[in-house]
């Protein structure tokens, strides 16, 4: 690289920066101002806080950049015509166009740039909802670009899904077949609405296609589509994988939830763990204590005596400390059981079975019956 194109790339990299990480600072800056006191209230660390707004910047960056190119080289052009160093180029030999093109590859840098950040802001705009306790508000009134696996073998891709004009779009049903007698199935449609009084979904505009075979397919339009196939409601089909909502409600998620239900077995069946990771203060962030404690409770004096049940040696006192641990629980109203999951199994009449409160199946707790 000759030492000119090296100084036009240095000059146009330093308004380049600048404009990127400089401008997106700004609308932060007056986020933080305005939010800080929810957040706050919220009960978020201002390490969570920080690292929120470090994975806002992608997105911020992101929408930046066009402009940032173009700043960029409006700067070093003028900068190079403001000081005569056009002229000067030109004198030696230098044309315009040779002289802009470092510009013009520093553009095409920029430009994959932001395509690789445009797949990285999604994942990290997700991630800062989740820091900040937002995007479970979202996910009640609306979800985008996701797939349901329903019953019959069905699979529904959809573009997005909006809670309150109970209405999906751009939406696609699929259901795989095995040849001419029982044959894939795929209905396409840009827009679904469901009727709250017929409990159905209306289907418009669309496409349904019988694929009976290699090179063999039937295709039908539509002005309107009614299928049994689709039974789920608008809020059905929020439903979430179970990793996936543990991974919000949980510690690592920032205990996003206001109601739920939590099925809770120690592997050790001891009550210390209940103790210390369900009623335990969740206060301290380098701590485990109170990783399922989703309610937020917390009494410190509930956590000296849960301490002290995990080391007492003597069975007697230990169980004197458990009941003291449960009583202060009892006294704080530290938990208010709304529903209590039965436990149901299917028995053959051929076994006794010894139905264990910890809904454990174990072949030890079966005889067989003569």
């Amino acid at each position: 690289m000759k030492t000119l194109d090296r100084y036009v790339l240095r000059e146009w990299s330093k308004v380049f920066l600048v404009s990127a990480l400089g401008v997106p600072l700004v609308p932060i800056i007056f986020d933080l101002t305005d939010n800080l006191d929810k957040y706050m209230s919220r009960g978020l660390h201002k390490g969570a806080i920080f690292l929120a707004y470090v994975y806002a910047l992608p997105e911020t960056i992101y929408l930046v950049i066009p402009a940032a190119v173009l700043i960029a080289t409006v700067f070093t052009v003028g900068g190079l015509g403001r000081h005569s160093e056009i002229t000067a180029a030109k004198a030696s030999g230098v044309s315009f166009h040779r002289l802009v093109r470092p510009l013009l590859a520093a553009s095409l840098g920029a430009f994959v740039f932001g395509l690789i950040l445009g797949e990285i802001a999604p994942v990290a705009t997700q991630r800062r909802a989740q820091l900040l306790g937002d995007e479970l508000i979202r996910s009640q009134a609306s979800r985008y670009n996701f797939v349901y696996r329903a019953d019959g073998g069905w699979v529904y891709a959809i573009g997005s899904l909006f809670i309150v004009p109970r209405q999906m779009r751009d939406l696609m049903l699929e259901r795989e077949g095995t040849g001419p007698e029982y044959p894939t199935i795929v209905i396409s449609t840009p827009v679904a609405q469901y009727a709250d009084s017929l409990h159905r979904w209306s289907l418009t505009h669309g496409t349904l296609r019988y694929l009976l075979g290699p090179g063999q397919e039937m295709a039908f339009g539509f002005d309107t589509l009614h299928t049994r196939s689709l039974k789920e409601t608008p809020t059905d089909l929020l439903a979430q994988p179970k990793a996936q909502y543990f991974a919000k409600v949980l510690k690592a998620g920032g205990y996003q939830t206001s109601f739920y239900l939590l099925g809770w077995t120690p592997g050790t069946s001891d009550s210390q763990n209940v103790l210390y990771d369900i009623m335990g203060c969740r206060d301290d962030p380098k701590s485990a204590r109170g990783q399922a404690n989703l309610g937020g409770y917390c009494n410190k004096k509930m956590d000296e005596v849960a301490d002290k049940v995990l080391v007492e040696p003597d069975m007697a006192k230990r169980d004197l400390l458990i009941k003291q641990a449960f009583e202060i629980a009892a006294k704080d109203y530290a938990y208010i059981p709304l529903h209590q999951q039965a436990l149901a199994w299917g028995v053959s009449k051929k076994l006794k079975v010894v139905q264990r409160a910890d809904n454990a199946v174990m072949p030890y707790w079966m005889t067989k019956q003569e």
